[in-house]
């Protein structure tokens, strides 16, 4: 039962098990927040978000765009979160309320996705995540990106550089902090129109110190778990597992689609054993084409050791500290033809 009163709510659970399934929302206890943007102050109350353009879906819940009316006006993403008492729902509902908390409150990582702040709606039974809004996945950007042959440049070196830095260097905060981040995919990496990759969804992060205790270890989405990680009995998640899902992202992004993209369960144990990956798309250079196939090794040991050993590779360190004009240029001709697409398809 839940009742609420003067921005407060109250919880009351009669069967115990329940209860302590619930706990960790006393993390929250609000349906008001605030946060400030740009030096400008935003306070907002479930009752009066004005939901948007959908911007995603998965199994756990929905991100919504969202537009904050005060100080000028600013738009955001709210992802809403059903509360279920399912073990695997509790588990990740309690594990993306603690990494909200715990990203709002550390000195933040560029390449991740900024959190506002944490509300319960009550009349829907759903925690309500306040997030930085980005123009795009990299899954809509690539397929627009294949789909329109004038927008793809001759070489994406730069491009793809740029994101492999981004997303490895916010692996590499999540590991400082002894976290894996589990859900690596082209859904989960978003880019705005500076050219900025961020990586999202945290549902599924799981600590070092849990990873072996954790009865929720073989989770994620199928066609990014590694080898090992399908093995019987799985190996446990390691930063090679993390560089896997990375290499088939990537390999993903510059073919176009996924090695195999309509594989089930069974269908995708049978490919992974005699998969050998080849890039048919030849946008990016020999270097970075060895790169991407030593992260999909299929012994994890011949993968790299760390994330510090790709971030000192020399194509890394050879990118610009922002990306060229010619980048933003193409980025920006992409991201407008998703959101003239978003429009129409919303008319």
């Amino acid at each position: 039962k839940i009742g609420s009163n003067d921005h407060k709510f109250r919880i009351e659970i009669n069967d115990e098990e329940t209860q302590d399934k619930f706990e960790y929302l006393k993390m929250v206890l609000k349906i008001s927040t605030e946060f400030e943007i740009n030096n400008k102050l935003f306070k907002i109350d479930v009752n009066n978000l004005t939901s948007g353009q959908n911007l995603g879906e998965g199994k756990y819940g929905f991100v919504q765009k969202v537009n904050i009316k005060q100080n000028g006006g600013i738009d955001i993403a709210v992802k809403r979160m059903k509360f279920r008492t399912k073990p695997e729902y509790v588990f990740v509902l309690r594990t993306e309320l603690k990494m909200a908390k715990e990203i709002m409150n550390s000195n933040g990582c560029p390449y991740l996705v900024d959190y506002y702040g944490l509300m319960i709606d009550i009349n829907k039974s759903e925690l309500c995540i306040c997030m930085q809004l980005m123009d795009s996945t990299m899954k809509s950007f690539y397929e627009t990106m294949h789909s329109y042959n004038k927008t793809v440049i001759n070489n994406l070196d730069l491009f793809i550089s740029h994101l492999i830095h981004n997303v490895i260097s916010a692996l590499e905060f999540l590991a400082k902090k002894s976290y894996f981040h589990r859900d690596i995919k082209p859904e989960n990496i978003l880019i705005n129109n500076r050219g900025v990759f961020k990586l999202s969804d945290y549902g599924i992060c799981c600590s070092k110190d849990e990873i072996n205790s954790n009865e929720y270890h073989l989770m994620g989405t199928i066609h990014y778990l590694s080898p090992e990680i399908l093995e019987t009995p799985p190996h446990i998640c390691s930063i090679q597992s993390e560089l896997w899902a990375v290499g088939i992202t990537l390999i993903e992004i510059v073919n176009g689609q996924h090695p195999w993209p309509s594989a089930n369960l069974l269908d995708h144990l049978i490919k992974i054993n005699s998969y050998n990956p080849t890039i048919s798309n030849k946008i990016i250079s020999k270097e970075i084409e060895d790169f991407i196939l030593h992260l999909l090794k299929r012994n994890a040991q011949d993968r790299p050791i760390s994330y510090n050993e790709i971030l000192n590779m020399s194509f890394i360190k050879r990118i610009p500290n922002e990306p060229t004009i010619n980048e933003l240029n193409f980025i920006r001709s992409i991201i407008e033809i998703i959101q003239e697409f978003a429009i129409e398809v919303k008319e």
